[in-house]
């Protein structure tokens, strides 16, 4: 995977988990500013060093030595380590306990096919189908591969034979944790959740 792309996770200013960013949106993050009320100029965000568990600014983080065997961000003539975990400087609303329904989401709560398992599945599929007054919400539509969105059609999957591996339900903030790349290091913010 790229590094640019890979995900960092965002963290409320009081440390609850937000949302995650490509590795370039957080470094957007680190190097954009905004004033106070005092009109001080503040970062939008801190790094968080998980060796050390502490909120370093951009130009402390920068003065990291970086290893051999961990990902990073190279720039003209300086190579940095890859953020994990960032911590936002300014109060953000911390989400309900769900997120909003869409394909992305949807994504991160079902890893594959609901009906055959394969990791290929790049469809959704309407339990209910919409021809049938199935609505599209987290109860009732699936990731699907397109062979057995295909075989389903606009049946039930108790009409089509097929049997789906997890009932769909609505998620709640553990999915920020699960992505194709997790960090180990995101495990302490998760831990009772997934």
């Amino acid at each position: 995977m790229e590094i640019l792309k890979r995900p960092t996770l965002v963290l409320n200013k009081n440390w609850v988990p937000i949302s995650t960013v490509t590795v370039q949106d957080a470094l957007t993050m680190l190097f954009g500013d905004f004033f106070d009320d005092k009109g001080r100029k503040l970062p939008k965000a801190r790094v968080l060093d998980v060796e050390t568990w502490q909120a370093l600014s951009w130009d402390e983080w920068k003065l990291i030595p970086t290893n051999g065997d961990e990902p990073v961000v190279h720039s003209a003539h300086e190579q940095y380590k890859v953020p994990e975990i960032i911590i936002a400087t300014r109060y953000q609303k911390i989400p309900k306990n769900q997120l909003n329904f869409n394909q992305r989401n949807l994504f991160r709560r079902d890893d594959c096919c609901q009906y055959c398992g394969t990791s290929s599945a790049d469809t959704i599929d309407h339990v209910l189908p919409k021809s049938r007054g199935g609505k599209s919400n987290w109860n009732n539509c699936v990731r699907c591969c397109f062979k057995c969105n295909q075989k389903k059609k606009d049946q039930t999957p108790e009409e089509a034979n097929m049997r789906l591996l997890r009932e769909p339900c609505k998620p709640g903030l553990e999915i920020l944790g699960q992505s194709r790349v997790r960090m180990k290091s995101w495990d302490i913010f998760f831990k009772g959740k997934s």
